[in-house]
């Protein structure tokens, strides 16, 4: 009876908090893809930044931020994070200050509306399952990189399934050294327990993004993929446990 409860409550919860996220979302993006027709979306991207983190906090979800003083809202980076639900790219990019563009899964563009805003808002898709594909997606992103806008990429490829770290994949090392760029490394602790893979509950609460200091390129040219992968991975995973 106690289980039927709580699942009864995180449902009511859930539907409260969706409503009015999503009444200020689909208008905002609606907003978004009008002004993208018009006007480059680098010229108004700290409005979308600001939207971003509107969305959050209409959906309860109370963000705190650590680190920002480790890395220049100057320069242009790699910013590589944990993967855990559906708000990750939402949650980093209100809250990078450079200006980003994020490496994501092909099929998301397909999706209705959201795919819309990706492809306007000139964001770069990568395949899982086609890898010359994925290669040109990547060398798309070192191009972007050149150009001096940062690229936000997931190296765990996946959402967690259980809140800890997934392996990470080689491809987003191998565009870092191909790039020479710096990787700022991202922790995002407590969004598991507010959104998981798979379920449409939304439990609010507070999180923390958590960024740590910029592996340099300096340091990692001559290292091998593999160690400088899980050098990275490492650094993510003191600051998720840290």
């Amino acid at each position: 009876m106690r289980k039927k409860l709580k699942r009864l409550k995180d449902i009511v919860v859930t539907v409260l908090v969706w409503i009015p996220g999503l009444c200020f979302f689909i208008p905002f993006g609606l907003t978004l893809l009008f002004l993208s027709i018009f006007i480059n979306p680098k010229h108004f991207d700290p409005v979308i930044k600001a939207g971003c983190r509107l969305v959050m906090r209409l959906l309860f979800i109370r963000i705190r931020v650590e680190g920002l003083e480790n890395f220049s809202r100057d320069k242009t980076y790699l910013f590589m994070a944990n993967h855990v639900n559906i708000f990750d790219g939402i949650i980093l990019y209100g809250y990078i200050p450079n200006f980003v563009r994020g490496v994501e899964l092909d099929k998301h563009f397909d999706w209705f509306f959201w795919g819309a805003l990706l492809r306007r808002l000139d964001m770069i898709p990568i395949s899982r399952t086609n890898a010359r594909s994925a290669m040109k997606s990547l060398d798309k992103a070192k191009q972007s990189i050149a150009e001096g806008t940062s690229i936000l990429i997931l190296p765990e490829g996946t959402r967690t399934l259980t809140g800890e770290l997934n392996p990470f994949k080689r491809g987003p090392f191998l565009l870092a050294k191909g790039a020479e760029a710096d990787i700022v490394p991202i922790a995002m602790v407590g969004a598991y327990r507010i959104k998981q893979k798979g379920n449409f509950i939304i439990r609010p609460g507070k999180m923390v993004l958590r960024f740590g200091q910029p592996v340099l390129y300096q340091d990692f040219k001559e290292w091998e993929t593999n160690d400088f992968k899980e050098h990275v991975r490492q650094k993510i995973s003191d600051l998720f446990h840290g």
